[in-house]
């Protein structure tokens, strides 16, 4: 039986990976790691650090709120199962054999008792002291080598385990408070949860209501959930289209801009040759104008000269001017 259990761990070890065990606040190997009612699991020191600075503690994966219980972060659940395997870990990597530990209450005698609740080595005297305590003595201890070899396969009863009053430490919760909403004892709906100023029923009663209506919340989880994959996906689709019409609607510009251009060179080239004709045009008109211009100019010269000699008869000026004026 041992051997199938150790071979079972084994098994369990080349399967889980290293992300795993480690916390993904500080990123390293969790050190006595804490649960929190939603379910996830951080390290002790990491949960301190992180209401110390926020005040409150909400989850850093899932955001849940986590009501912190009267002892603060320490009073925690700790995860022995996360635990437990670390500690497999840690001797598969130092080899088969395993140093002996020292007792997590004293720090100073070596262990030789394991409890499965509080996930603490103790040594002989501290085990005697947390049977005696009245909110441990129920805790399952074993021997270090037993507790190797059932760790695996080991799961609380909760439904025999006992649960005690946060303020009247002896007294086991029988009643839920529901004008404080809280479990309480038989001493509490006395001292400081009397009727008729508080509410309060059976403890079994309010749990599986609340049980009742975790299960209508997971409904409709589920259901947002199948939701929200739905327009996941629609979203998708839509952004693919967007995409597709995007592009499409580039190459469009792109072709209405290249025919817009060419059209545009095509005005460009008609404009530069009517102008360039209209210029040769006025230029032609202007050329001749001013080679009659000249004509007329060296007409006038001749006629000055011939005034300007004295053979020339009246006659011949007179006709001469005539023509001139003419």
């Amino acid at each position: 039986m041992a051997a199938a259990a150790a071979s079972s761990v084994g098994k369990v070890l080349d399967q889980i990976g290293e992300d795993f065990l480690s916390c993904v606040i500080c990123f390293e190997r969790y050190t006595n790691p804490k649960v929190l009612p939603c379910l996830h699991t951080f390290c002790e020191q990491c949960l301190l650090t992180l209401v110390e600075k926020q005040g409150v503690l909400n989850c850093p994966t899932c955001k849940t709120s986590c009501p912190l219980p009267l002892g603060g972060v320490q009073a925690l659940k700790s995860n022995f199962f996360i635990a437990g395997l670390i500690e497999d870990f840690q001797a598969r990597a130092k080899g088969d054999e395993k140093p002996a530990a020292k007792c997590d209450s004293c720090q100073e005698s070596d262990a030789v008792m394991r409890c499965v609740e509080c996930v603490q080595h103790l040594c002989q005297p501290c085990v005697k002291i947390h049977k005696n305590i009245a909110v441990t003595r129920s805790h399952q201890i074993l021997p270090i080598g037993e507790f190797a070899e059932s760790k695996s396969t080991y799961t609380p009863n909760m439904k025999n385990k006992a649960v005690y009053c946060d303020v009247h430490s002896d007294k086991e919760v029988r009643f839920y408070c529901d004008t404080c909403q809280v479990p309480v004892c038989t001493d509490c709906t006395i001292v400081n949860h009397r009727i008729p100023q508080h509410v309060h029923r059976d403890l079994k009663t309010a749990a599986d209501e609340y049980l009742g209506y975790l299960a209508r919340m997971l409904c409709q989880l589920e259901r947002k959930e199948h939701e929200a994959q739905k327009n996941k996906a629609a979203s998708l689709e839509a952004r693919t289209l967007l995409k597709e019409k995007d592009k499409e609607a580039g190459k469009q510009l792109g072709f209405r801009v290249q025919k817009v251009i060419q059209q545009l060179t095509h005005d460009e080239e008609r404009l530069t040759a009517e102008l360039k004709k209209l210029y040769d045009l006025q230029m032609k008109a202007m050329d001749t104008n001013i080679s009659e211009i000249r004509m007329e100019l060296e007409s006038h010269k001749r006629y000055l000269k011939l005034l300007e000699k004295p053979s020339v008869s009246w006659k011949c000026c007179s006709s001469a001017i005539y023509k001139a004026s003419n």
